[in-house]
């Protein structure tokens, strides 16, 4: 069971519970349709390089450094489906000293994804979806944390500000 954070009331004026477990399944059901693994430390899959080269324009060995950091940041990264909604499951590696990286590590993240053609189609029905999946990042990371990983980042949910997903549990 894991501690379900509680956010002050001098942030939001009422003390809300953030259950983002719960928040999940209620959104979309657990079940994952499809799952198209990206990075997996776990199981030994790595196709970052394909990924960076796929959706990138620059070339050699740039992508060596964002492909270090991409990896010292995630334990796992995978589109996954579910209810036919794409999202970009996101397991953040918590401890080793990287915490305060929030905008490194959404910007290696972005490099590596914000061109595949999920993202891209989610873009065509949803112009806000750069700011939205920042602020669904930036609520996981801020108030989530360790508490629920992955996070399941969705480029096809309008934004809204990002408080607005905080009292949204995320969503």
């Amino acid at each position: 069971m894991c501690a379900i954070p509680t956010l002050p009331n001098q942030v939001l004026g009422s003390e809300i519970e953030i259950d983002p477990i719960q928040a999940d399944l209620d959104l979309y059901g657990s079940e994952i349709i499809e799952e198209d693994i990206i990075y997996d430390e776990e199981l030994g899959i790595d196709r970052l390089r394909e990924e960076y080269m796929k959706n990138n324009v620059a070339r050699g060995p740039v992508y060596d450094e964002f492909g270090a950091k991409y990896k010292k940041y995630f334990k796992k990264v995978s589109w996954i489906n579910r209810g036919g909604v794409w999202s970009l499951s996101v397991t953040y590696q918590w401890g080793n000293g990287i915490s305060g990286h929030k905008d490194d590590s959404y910007d290696i993240l972005l490099r590596f994804h914000h061109n595949d053609s999920r993202w891209v189609d989610a873009k065509k029905k949803n112009p806000s979806t750069y700011d939205s999946v920042w602020h669904q990042y930036a609520c996981h990371y801020d108030w989530v944390r360790g508490n629920k990983n992955p996070y399941n980042l969705e480029p096809y949910t309008p934004d809204k500000d990002y408080w607005a997903f905080v009292r949204n549990s995320c969503q």
